[in-house]
């Protein structure tokens, strides 16, 4: 997992750049939630390349920005203001938004973020990065990052390339100025 550091505008733009500017390399592979960006220290904003966006929808998967606590020792929810806030720069940036919505809680937390639903699909390339993720690995028929972990190796030698093989390639967000890794 990656985690980048900077002010919410800065995250922002690099997100949106990342979802609609960036070309991914054949065989690169996205998970669903393995880049985060740390916003200003409390929050999280994950850009996600395919999210469905209403419950009982058949419409197709768009991209999604979710928004979450950043740790247990800071604010402990994000509000309804937050992703209102979100929505507003992510439509001042240019992008056309479908709607907010609340994360489901999860064990005893209570709701602890949200989404920003976008509207316009992601890059073609990056579509093709998550789907890769989402088929599988050819050899197991496991789409989890540790597949080789599952499968009995007891070595790097030995270990099922496939998932970290595909992540290497991928392309992550340029930093902007005052970011840091």
């Amino acid at each position: 997992m990656t985690t980048i550091s900077m002010p919410l505008q800065d995250a922002l733009a690099a997100a949106l750049a990342w979802l609609y500017e960036t070309e991914q390399p054949a065989g690169a592979m996205k998970d669903h939630s393995d880049l985060l960006f740390l916003v200003d220290g409390t929050r999280t904003l994950t850009p996600l390349v395919h999210e469905q966006q209403e419950e009982d929808s058949a419409s197709a998967a768009l991209p999604a920005l979710r928004l979450d606590v950043a740790s247990e020792g800071g604010e402990d929810t994000v509000t309804d203001r937050d992703l209102a806030d979100l929505a507003e720069a992510v439509r001042a940036a240019g992008y056309p938004v479908s709607g907010t919505w609340r994360s489901a809680p999860v064990g005893r937390h209570r709701f602890s973020g949200g989404y920003v639903g976008l509207l316009r699909p992601a890059h073609p390339t990056l579509i093709a990065a998550a789907d890769l993720f989402d088929a599988g690995c050819p050899a197991h028929g496991s789409s989890s990052m540790r597949c080789g972990d599952f499968w009995g190796a007891d070595d790097e030698e030995q270990a099922c390339r496939w998932y970290a093989d595909g992540r290497a390639l991928l392309v992550e967000p340029e930093l902007l100025p005052g970011g840091s890794r």
